[in-house]
């Protein structure tokens, strides 16, 4: 996927047409024969279907670089999300919202913080994770 150009463009069309500006972390969702990934310069995740080749917005709001919370996937925001991760289902994916110093957990219907309350710093051992 993507097209070498560094400004975001593409979703709902060809992949390999599509611009990716910051790829952060990749996963491979077999459950549901798609790839993930995490760009950390449009603040979203993107998906890539392996069977049409079609890329398409998962969650957040590209360019927006802020936080919403408890809301759908495409109402909410992110700030450089990094690492990426899914549940053995496929149902579930978890990301390293890094500036925002959050771990957030993105359902079909909702993006919900489950670790971090967006301070920095290294605190909390032994507490509530949110």
């Amino acid at each position: 996927a993507g097209n070498g150009s560094s400004i975001y463009s593409g979703d709902n069309g060809p992949a390999l047409l599509a611009s990716i500006p910051g790829i952060a972390r990749i996963w491979l969702d077999t459950t549901n024969n798609r790839l993930l990934f995490s760009d950390c310069t449009s603040s979203n995740i993107r998906a890539v279907s392996l069977v049409s080749q079609i890329i398409s917005n998962f969650a957040g709001t590209a360019g927006i670089a802020q936080f919403r919370d408890n809301v759908s996937p495409s109402m909410a925001y992110f700030k450089c999300p990094m690492g990426l991760v899914g549940d053995n289902n496929g149902n579930d994916v978890y990301v390293a919202d890094s500036n925002n110093n959050r771990i957030r957990k993105i359902t079909t219907s909702i993006v919900t913080t489950i670790a971090g309350q967006g301070s920095t710093g290294y605190s909390g051992d032994g507490l509530i994770a949110t």
